[in-house]
């Protein structure tokens, strides 16, 4: 008891100093706070200090230059390698910006961003006019299904209203993290098809899109009219694109 009373003795007596010592006090649980949470994974700004891992948007350079090297070395010159070479630079643009902001941007930006990938990669993919494609990413949808999060050659109500169960294709992505190459959707059980779905198509490719540390945050799929459409310089192409969109779909 007297060494509690010898230590309430060093406290001040007057208001002003108490309520000096209280907002100390407080300073320090936020500090305290702070610090566990940015050992938890969480980026946390406490009076203009930065604590935790910070997205390195240098990182998404170095990156996106690797990609682009790899891209450069697969196979011959072709319009199409050199479409994929440009649209990565283009993107790189983009997209090291929004990373370096990345909890300030709205969902608008990042569909945005999304969706002008995607119409990257149809141009890319696509051989002429009549070569129909289209292009969508799905994410998580709750424990086991999965929603159609944006699209490119999807009427828009299609895209709101579109749902996938767990046995899908783009649940066995997802859930397998391996890509998928069909030559023809017919012949696969686990081939859903959407409701007001125009046109017939066939081939379908689906790879993973992950983050950083590996997690799958959604599925990228393209598809077209054609059988056998896809061969491996499409899936080499497609899922270098998937990893740009890892970068930034959380």
């Amino acid at each position: 008891m007297d060494e509690l009373k010898a230590l309430f003795s060093y406290l001040p007596k007057d208001l002003v100093g108490r309520v000096a010592l209280g907002l100390v006090g407080l300073f320090a649980l936020v500090y305290v706070v702070g610090i566990v949470r940015a050992a938890f994974g969480q980026q946390v700004d406490i009076f203009g200090i930065h604590f935790g891992a910070k997205t390195d948007h240098s990182a998404c350079d170095r990156r996106a230059n690797e990609l682009r090297t790899s891209i450069e070395a697969l196979g011959a010159d072709s319009q199409a390698k050199r479409n994929a070479i440009r649209a990565m630079r283009e993107l790189t643009h983009e997209l090291c910006p929004l990373l370096k902001h990345r909890d300030e941007c709205t969902d608008t930006t990042v569909h945005q961003f999304i969706n002008n990938t995607l119409v990257r990669i149809l141009a890319i993919i696509s051989t002429g006019a009549h070569d129909h494609h289209r292009a969508s990413v799905w994410v998580r949808d709750g424990l086991m299904n999965y929603r159609m999060h944006e699209a490119v050659g999807f009427r828009r109500e299609a895209v709101t209203d579109a749902r996938l169960d767990g046995t899908s294709i783009i649940g066995r992505v997802y859930v397998r993290n391996e890509m998928y190459n069909c030559p023809d959707v017919s012949d696969d059980a686990n081939f859903q098809e959407k409701k007001r779905t125009s046109g017939e198509y066939k081939s379908l490719l689906c790879v993973p899109i992950r983050t950083a540390d590996g997690q799958v945050s959604g599925v990228l799929a393209i598809d077209a009219e054609a059988k056998g459409y896809f061969d491996n310089n499409h899936v080499f192409l497609v899922t270098a694109f998937a990893e740009m969109l890892g970068m930034i779909l959380r």
